[in-house]
């Protein structure tokens, strides 16, 4: 049996992972991407950009997994340097579209990936955990700033070790 893109990448189910999406006519935006058991995918778009009209009209499109976000300005500028950076491409067809007061909500399943050997997903909790920690060591640490932080982990690593520990700080 041939293992799920999840499985192989040691994706979290549940979690966003920051990506590039990519409309069939090349249109690409940066953008947070949770991925479910089975391979399926979730995307939530503000409704007022292009990616979310472009991607809602659409039978499929593309991530492009970057694993050093300092490439992501190049990979948006150059449509065939885009394989190249990624550290994994996935091909996702359009399943559903929901549309909501703010947000179009895509959801697709995986039809084809490639990894590459160096893959490293970005999840955005590291870093915000340790944000996190920094504040609650200054001597009037602003409370208010950890639990923004603990919001955002809640919504992209949710029941992760981050979320447990950062509320160890409050």
């Amino acid at each position: 049996m041939m293992l799920s893109f999840i499985d192989k990448a040691g994706l979290n189910e549940g979690w966003i992972y920051e990506v590039i999406v990519e409309s069939s006519d090349g249109h690409a935006a940066p953008m947070g991407v949770k991925f479910g058991r089975s391979d399926g995918v979730e995307v939530s778009i503000y409704n007022s950009s292009k990616t979310a009209k472009k991607i809602s009209r659409e039978d499929s499109f593309r991530i492009y997994f970057v694993d050093d976000v300092s490439d992501v300005k190049i990979v948006l500028d150059s449509k065939r340097m885009r394989k190249d950076f990624a550290s994994a491409l996935l091909e996702v067809s359009v399943e559903k579209t929901v549309e909501l007061k703010d947000v179009v909500k895509v959801f697709g399943r995986i039809s084809s990936w490639e990894i590459k050997d160096d893959f490293t997903p970005i999840n955005r909790a590291p870093s915000l955990f340790l944000e996190a920690l920094i504040e609650s060591t200054k001597p009037n640490p602003r409370k208010g700033t950890i639990r923004e932080c603990l919001r955002v982990i809640s919504k992209v690593a949710p029941k992760s070790a981050y979320e447990k520990k950062i509320k160890t700080l409050l």
